[in-house]
């Protein structure tokens, strides 16, 4: 039976057999606002809920409260939300939270003081709430004892001012705690440097029984935490500077100070170290680790590259990390990619199905990436869509959503020695540097890329926008730094034109602009259109490669320019377009 309440509102005490049905129910889950009547319908059905996981911004929590109310044995409760006051929720708990076994709050948004009182709280996450003023209900929670709690996750503000008390809680926790995370908002933490140190004293001194760590450590205490914490098996250290540190006898001395049963182990990005010290800590691994290490260490050169690959082979690594979620690219086979890109209207989608149709008749894997959360439809489905990851709506609803590179490698890491084609939009490399960040990440994944830029040859019937699509053209190269083409496309829809005279397109004239220009406009914009020709002069960057999505030979000939610019098929014998297709004066319908 397929429930959903997005758009209805349902009585389900009504519903044929709804008390067999949702009265079984033991773990309740929401990413979408629920209208008071589904939750109270449920209230009166369901009265075995374990498990409550809350991810919305309610405007209405009555219907919450009311199941909240209804439930005698909650174990789990989790809620996502940026409300900071929710005194329904606060009240319905009251008498509930006593037998909670985990709680996550991200970010606070409940007065602490009704979890005082929860003897078998096993796992806590809690994130610190901007919006939220810290108050003495959340420092009485912090300075109470929960015998039971194994797991604690905490969320920090930049240069959080509650650092000292978490410090304490953890402390106060240390003799039970086997798995410890304390991760911050930003990129970077901004402990206080005495803050830290502090910290780092007392995480030494009194949690020796952790099992993994995620968070900050100072410099001097990175020896004695292996030393001391010698059960850990799983280490993610993070950094307390944006600048770069040298460890590289911290790197030796870890090594001599391993705990026997590590096998996962990231070194941030602003720690620095030699291949020399890389390869004597590496040498400890094989002599003292029980299992092969997966290692993230955030760097990469060839030299670390080459003692890397000596390790894996010797089957002390089993994976290599260059940085969070990414392994290193000389694992993997070549990638391709083709950015497509251009103004509105320049036919990107159609060039992208007229693309895929003829890839998939000569017997290529293409998949096609859209880019654009407000498409809506496609010729073909995209094999990877930014709408599973976020709706124009969602980004009407809540504008400070931020970037998410992990769904990008995720999905990217699915396809391997195929070709991709994203469909872009003008506004991720005109308006944001996104576009050039997107290609950055594709690189380090191994992919080849080519960008294809395309331009309405409608355009050359009126000179000052084909010469506005020459300067796009010419920005789009400059600003993203990959092999790139340029396409006329539509010219199936292009009225007949000389050869002679078409071939001034191909290789932009700029006396065509210059000439047409100043014969119809004043005269003080003379030296503007002067100035606009000699940039183009100078850059001399951009030709024009003509489609038409009519002519096999047309596709075939801008796909030959595209496969010669990333070496599409390196492993076999070099491909140069056809000598005979260069000055596109064989081709018929242009």
């Amino acid at each position: 039976m397929k429930f959903s309440p997005k758009n209805s509102i349902y009585d389900l005490t009504k519903l044929p057999g709804a008390n067999n049905f949702f009265g079984n129910i033991t773990s309740l889950s929401t990413y979408k606002i629920l209208d008071s009547i589904i939750l109270e319908g449920l209230a009166k059905i369901c009265h075995s809920i374990k498990d409550i996981y809350i991810n919305c911004d309610e405007t209405n929590y009555e219907g919450w409260s009311t199941l909240l109310n209804s439930q005698s044995n909650l174990l789990h409760l989790k809620i996502r939300t940026k409300n900071t006051n929710i005194p329904l929720i606060k009240n319905a708990l009251m008498n509930k939270v006593n037998t909670l076994i985990s709680l996550s709050l991200i970010p606070i948004c409940l007065s602490m003081n009704i979890f005082i009182n929860c003897p078998n709280l096993h796992e806590l996450e809690i994130m610190e709430n901007p919006n939220f003023v810290p108050n003495n209900e959340l420092y009485q929670f912090l300075s109470v004892i929960f015998p039971n709690l194994e797991f604690l996750s905490i969320k920090l503000l930049n240069s959080s001012i509650l650092f000292p008390y978490f410090s304490t809680f953890i402390q106060n926790h240390s003799k039970t705690l086997k798995y410890l995370s304390v991760t911050c908002f930003q990129k970077h933490l901004l402990i206080k440097p005495d803050y830290l140190l502090t910290y780092s004293t007392m995480l030494i001194e009194f949690c020796s029984n952790l099992l993994e760590y995620i968070g900050p450590i100072s410099i001097k205490h990175i020896s004695s935490l292996f030393d001391q914490c010698s059960n850990l098996y799983r280490i993610s250290l993070l950094s307390n500077d944006h600048y770069n540190i040298s460890i590289c006898s911290e790197l030796e001395e870890i090594g001599n100070l391993l705990p026997k049963n590590l096998v996962k182990l990231k070194i941030p990005s602003e720690y620095k170290f030699t291949a020399n010290s890389l390869e004597r800590f590496l040498q400890c691994c094989e002599d003292k680790l029980v299992k092969e290490l997966e290692l993230d260490i955030s760097r990469y050169s060839l030299d670390l590259q080459i003692i890397l690959e000596k390790y894996r082979m010797k089957g002390v690594l089993n994976k290599i990390w260059t940085n969070s979620s990414q392994q290193l690219s000389y694992y993997k086979r070549s990638r391709y990619v083709q950015l497509v890109m251009g103004p509105a209207g320049s036919g990107k989608s159609t060039y992208c199905a007229t693309l895929m149709t003829h890839c998939q008749n000569i017997g290529r894997t293409v998949h096609l990436m859209n880019l654009d959360p407000a498409a809506e439809k496609f010729e073909y489905d995209p094999s990877i869509d930014i709408r599973d990851l976020i709706t124009l709506e969602d980004v009407m609803d809540e504008l400070q959503y931020g970037p998410n590179g992990d769904w990008l490698e995720d999905e990217l890491g699915e396809y391997e020695n195929d070709y991709l084609i994203i469909d872009c939009q003008i506004e991720l490399y005109t308006h944001f540097p996104i576009m050039r960040r997107i290609c950055e990440c594709l690189q380090r994944l191994n992919f080849r890329i080519c960008g294809v830029y395309l331009l309405e040859s409608q355009f050359i019937v009126d000179k000052a926008k084909y010469f506005a699509g020459v300067l796009s053209a010419t920005s789009a190269m400059i600003s993203l730094e990959i092999p790139h083409i340029n396409v006329l496309s539509k010219m199936d829809l292009l009225e007949p034109i000389k050869k002679k005279e078409l071939k001034r397109y191909y290789d932009p004239d700029p006396t065509l602009l210059e000439e047409e220009a100043n014969a119809s406009m004043n005269s003080k914009f003379h030296n503007l259109n002067r100035a606009i020709v000699q940039l183009i002069e100078d850059y001399n960057m951009v030709s024009f490669i003509p489609l038409n999505i009519n002519n096999e030979d047309s596709i075939t000939a801008v796909l030959s320019h595209i496969d010669n610019a990333i070496q599409y098929g390196e492993d076999q014998e070099p491909k140069e377009p056809k000598d005979e297709i260069e000055d596109f004066e064989d081709f018929e319908g242009y």
